[in-house]
């Protein structure tokens, strides 16, 4: 006798395989001993076996797993922090550091990882933070200007500047 088994629920991300040990024929016109499933919905499979016609029918539901998605790898000052955030359809989140909850606040560099659970799918997300030490800059002493006057301030940082700084007196 065939059996596909009951019904069930799975993950969309993860398709399923239907495997019997006959080949036959699928409620999709395939001839196989197996068949995946994509989509949800009703499949039947029908064999020939010493003379005998066998058939089973099997109903799966695919569960659609939210995109899992914490942002990209991402740079921060010295002293900055960042929160990573699952979003709140999730049915338990477990964080790289330990901690669960759908959101961390970051305050150090290295990776950082997620994993999302809901109707027992799996999700996973991972990314890198790195920091930038900060630098002192150092203009020079303040100056009194006569009105007319100009002065370029400069530094040894590499940095955007709003053009050619023009100072004026009143």
């Amino acid at each position: 006798q065939l059996i596909l088994g009951d019904d069930f629920t799975c993950c969309s991300s993860n398709p399923t395989i239907l495997q019997t040990h006959f080949t036959g024929i699928w409620s999709d016109g395939s001839v196989s001993d197996s068949l995946w499933v994509y989509e949800s919905g009703e499949y039947s499979f029908a064999a020939f076996i010493n003379g005998c016609n066998y058939t089973d029918t099997i109903h799966i539901d695919l569960y659609p797993v939210p995109p899992l998605n914490i942002g990209n790898d991402t740079t921060l000052c010295e002293g900055g922090t960042l929160m990573l955030f699952t979003g709140d359809v999730w049915d338990f989140t477990l964080w790289s550091t330990g901690v669960g909850g759908s959101s961390i606040i970051v305050s150090q560099g290295g990776n950082y990882a997620v994993t999302a659970i809901i109707e027992n799918c799996i999700a996973k997300d991972t990314l890198q933070i790195f920091y930038q030490d900060s630098i002192m800059l150092e203009l020079g002493d303040d100056q009194v200007l006569c009105e007319g006057n100009e002065i370029i301030l400069q530094t040894q940082a590499t940095g955007i500047w709003n053009g050619r700084i023009i100072v004026t007196g009143k």
